[in-house]
């Protein structure tokens, strides 16, 4: 692979590092962002029946706003600017082009970097205070919510007027409940919206209306010993980290690109969610693409660490061979690349980065692991390693936090992988 800017040095720690407050800061804004299933970005570019033909939902706006300070950043080094659409309800990033390339050229591009953009959502049940989850909802039910306050947001106006807007605030409360069927009886879990506040008097809530949670936030003091505590981390962990990675990439001429995916959330026992990934993998990936997956999983499910750092934040890239007990979709050659070669490459540019065997949810991979095979892991976890106590669960939904320093290392480490690849393989 040939670097079209010589004169950027090396990626290492310590340079990423020095850029720490705006990448909390980043994250800070992509996490108080609303990015409820399915609801991230237009249809195309051009057309979306849902909203208005000159508006954007928040978080592709969030997502564009960060990528436009990075372009004029690194105007003054003549680096090209990194390209971004919305194409089936995704967003689509790509580096190292002048211009927008065709769909033939983004096929071409041999490397893929994969994340999802939303977060878990509700829905307003019609004449009724309760909620129906359109997520897995297991988390909540089984280790309960330690995080009441919610916001709401919905469609209002019509035609070109048509707006994605918050509605108000309210207070999401689970009841459990014993459902008797002929066979046994079973613990449910149902959920209510209670304590509404509307943002406009005139304005109600209605049904089909979605619900996101509005977690409280880590302090606006941010340097590299941070534990970021925060909503919506699953998994806007995975897309920061590819932002930066991507403009990493960028910054050297480097040809990638990144598919944040809208509708990542499912039901366990469904393989069929994640309905928006297929259509844009299909369009702008081939077969044979390396698909590098970053997404979170829980520090309560962290045993090989323990012994070594039972109650901590890890700070390692976490490099994982396959997911969720065999359901998943990563190779274990791949993995056998990355924990061969690309943890010492990274070591050697003061990035960490480690394996695990330990359990890892399936992520999106389901709706792509059939057409796509060739995918790998560089994952961040959720909270300190095993350790659940009284306020703290370590689970993705439940209670979410990272240590920044973990976030850089996995820029590093996806960086690295991906220069790897270009310089070695293909």
């Amino acid at each position: 692979m040939v670097i079209s800017n010589m004169d950027e040095p090396e990626l290492d720690f310590d340079t990423l590092a020095s850029d720490v407050k705006k990448i909390c800061g980043d994250l800070r804004i992509l996490t108080t962002t609303p990015g409820p299933t399915r609801c991230i970005a237009k249809l195309t570019e051009v057309f979306d029946q849902r909203i208005g033909r000159n508006r954007e939902f928040p978080i592709y706006t969030t997502i564009r706003e960060i990528l436009d300070r990075m372009n004029k950043e690194d105007q003054e080094k003549g680096t090209l600017n990194l390209q971004v659409f919305e194409d089936y309800g995704n967003i689509m990033l790509i580096s190292g082009f002048k211009e927008k390339p065709s769909s033939d050229e983004i096929q071409n591009i041999p490397v893929v970097l994969a994340s999802h953009a939303d977060e878990i959502t509700f829905i307003m049940k019609k004449d009724s205070p309760q909620l129906l989850p359109i997520f897995n909802a297991s988390p909540l039910a089984n280790y309960g919510i330690m995080h009441h306050d919610v916001k709401i947001f919905g469609f209002r106006e019509i035609r070109d007027e048509r707006k994605f807007k918050e509605i108000g605030a309210g207070s999401l409360q689970m009841k459990k409940k014993i459902r008797k069927t002929d066979k046994k009886e079973e613990e449910i879990a149902e959920f209510y919206l209670e304590d509404v506040h509307l943002e406009n008097s005139e304005r109600k809530v209605k049904e089909g209306d979605m619900i996101v949670q509005n977690y409280d936030l880590t302090p606006e003091k941010y340097d590299l010993e941070t534990i970021f505590h925060v909503k919506a981390l699953d998994d806007r962990v995975g897309v920061l980290a590819h932002l930066y990675a991507m403009r990493e990439l960028n910054r050297r001429g480097m040809k990638a690109k990144a598919i944040f995916v809208g509708d990542e959330e499912g039901v366990d026992k469904d393989i069929a969610w994640a309905k928006l990934a297929r259509p844009i993998f299909r369009k702008y990936c081939k077969e044979e693409n390396f698909i590098i997956i970053c997404d979170g999983f829980d520090g309560k499910q962290l045993s090989e660490f323990k012994e070594e750092k039972e109650g901590e934040h890890l700070q390692e890239a976490l490099i994982v061979p396959y997911r969720s007990e065999g359901k998943g979709a990563g190779d274990p050659g791949l993995f056998s690349l990355l924990r061969d070669y690309v943890i010492d490459l990274a070591k050697s540019h003061g990035f960490e980065a480690a394996t695990t065997t330990d359990y890892v949810g399936r992520s999106f991979d389901p709706k792509i692991m059939d057409d796509f095979p060739s995918i790998c892991s560089i994952d961040w976890s959720n909270g300190p390693v095993i350790t659940p106590s009284e306020n703290l669960f370590n689970v993705c939904h439940v209670d979410e936090s990272v240590s920044i320093k973990q976030v850089i290392n996995i820029i590093g480490t996806t960086f690295w992988t991906v220069r790897h690849l270009y310089d070695h393989i293909l």
